[in-house]
């Protein structure tokens, strides 16, 4: 999952959280959420969220049934 959490000045930050499989909490017995990859960038629009998430589906290519999702925050 993709957020757009920081607004620091001039520069925007959106972290990719995803659940570590190869973990399980004990007390919950589910795989907790850690932080991958973090996106730093200028602007918040359309443009540059389509450029980045074709990045990542490219990365992803080969990847069985890849899952990405982000808020629903508009741009």
């Amino acid at each position: 999952m993709f957020d757009k959490t920081l607004n620091l000045a001039d520069v925007h930050v959106t972290a990719a959280v995803y659940k570590n499989v190869a973990m399980l909490n004990s007390r919950t017995m589910e795989h907790p959420g850690v932080f991958g990859a973090f996106f730093l960038h200028g602007n918040s629009d359309f443009r540059v969220f389509t450029q980045f998430f074709q990045h990542i589906a490219l990365e992803f290519a080969d990847s069985p049934n890849p899952v990405l999702g982000c808020d629903e925050e508009r741009p």
